[in-house]
């Protein structure tokens, strides 16, 4: 029976051209081309101008990454968490019946009624289980 040898480094983009992935050498080519196309069509200015813009946008699609993410990805996550809708699973649902309105006392009226006996809190269970480990009973 012939064993196969399994990759290992499978999420690594390969080499081709020195440091150059297969992905990023060809952005930059397209950046390129896109530059000697200025070239061809706009005057000397511009083609600069133009030129500088697009090899720094290129270059920093190509090289850059956020959070281990190609800033093309990073861009295109914002562009659609932007435009898509949003739902919200926490809204206040209305309630079916109508509530009961309730006149607030005033200072005066709280003042001048008795005070009445304090509640008496119940103690958690927890408490009670707790009691009832240590003890062992």
């Amino acid at each position: 029976m012939a064993q196969y040898p399994i990759p290992q480094f499978i999420e690594q983009e390969g080499k081709i051209i020195f440091f150059l992935t297969f992905r990023q050498f060809f952005m930059l080519v397209g950046g390129g081309a896109l530059c000697a196309l200025y070239f061809v069509l706009l005057p000397f200015y511009f083609f600069v101008m133009g030129s500088m813009i697009t090899l720094a946008i290129t270059a920093i699609i190509a090289f850059i990454k956020i959070d281990g993410f190609p800033v093309i990805t990073t861009i295109l996550n914002f562009a659609g968490f932007s435009v898509a809708s949003k739902s919200y699973m926490w809204q206040k649902k209305e309630a079916s019946y109508p509530f009961k309105i309730q006149k607030k006392p005033e200072l005066g009226e709280l003042q001048n009624t008795p005070t009445t006996a304090p509640v008496k809190m119940q103690t958690s269970k927890l408490n009670d289980i707790k009691k009832l480990i240590e003890t062992k009973k």
